[in-house]
């Protein structure tokens, strides 16, 4: 929607800033893309979240700036510019004044189209003023977690990613010890499926095969391949190279 700001783009001007993007996509996506506290995940509920991406300015700025400057206005720019120069300039203009000038103006043609952006200033970049900046960002994601009605320190959607990797690595192993229980016999996805009980599945059953296959071929066979993958068929020859 229009003037509904749902992405935040970061772009530090300092090469020892360059990852702060990458915390920041962590620290905001992870602790704000969630439905509001007490909704029903079933029926729906008021979600909340803020996309954020960015890199280095000004090596990477160029990936985004046209879009920022006429896509659609969802999106709000963090600079992050340090006064100090690593070294002294031995000329009326360094490589930092050049930063700086990017920096400003590309803000400033933000400002033109009434895009909106803020911009950090740090007088110089050291351990004190990196600390208070991962602090301002940090405090900053649990207040508004607070203002929207959201727990900004747990993470249920990761913890069911995780949950249902676990579930694809106990396929995974039901797969192999089935093979390897009934070896040189061929099974087709479909078959494999209906003897483990696991109708539903045959997409996993096939990309697991698929892998144990390749990364395995001392041990497993794929015997057909046709247009239809489900009817694809596997065995077992002998356990991870053991013996016949």
């Amino acid at each position: 929607k229009e003037n509904n700001w749902q992405q935040m783009v970061v772009l530090p001007y300092r090469d020892g800033l360059s990852l702060l993007p990458l915390y920041l996509q962590q620290l905001v996506m992870e602790s704000l893309g969630k439905q509001a506290a007490g909704a029903d995940s079933l029926n729906g509920g008021e979600r909340h979240g803020i996309t954020v991406f960015g890199n280095k300015g000004t090596t990477d700025q160029h990936s985004y700036i046209q879009q920022l400057m006429e896509g659609p206005a969802n999106s709000f720019v963090n600079f992050i510019e340090v006064r100090k120069d690593k070294r002294s300039a031995r000329e009326d203009l360094g490589s930092g004044d050049c930063l700086r000038a990017s920096l400003y103006g590309v803000r400033q043609a933000l400002i033109k189209r009434n895009r909106p952006s803020l911009t950090i200033t740090l007088e110089n970049l050291e351990a004190l003023s990196l600390g208070a900046l991962i602090a301002l960002y940090e405090r900053a994601v649990g207040y508004y977690a607070s203002l929207v009605g959201v727990n900004a320190y747990d993470q249920p959607g990761v913890e069911e990613g995780k949950r249902q990797a676990s579930a694809i690595l106990g396929l995974q192993k039901r797969l192999i010890d089935f093979l390897a229980l009934n070896k040189n016999k061929p099974y087709s996805v479909e078959q494999l499926a209906t003897l483990l009980k696991l109708k539903g599945e045959e997409e996993h059953l096939w990309n697991i095969l698929e892998n144990i296959v390749l990364n395995h071929p001392q041990s497993f066979t794929r015997h057909e391949r046709g247009e239809n993958l489900l009817v694809s068929s596997y065995s077992c020859r002998n356990l991870f190279g053991g013996s016949e």
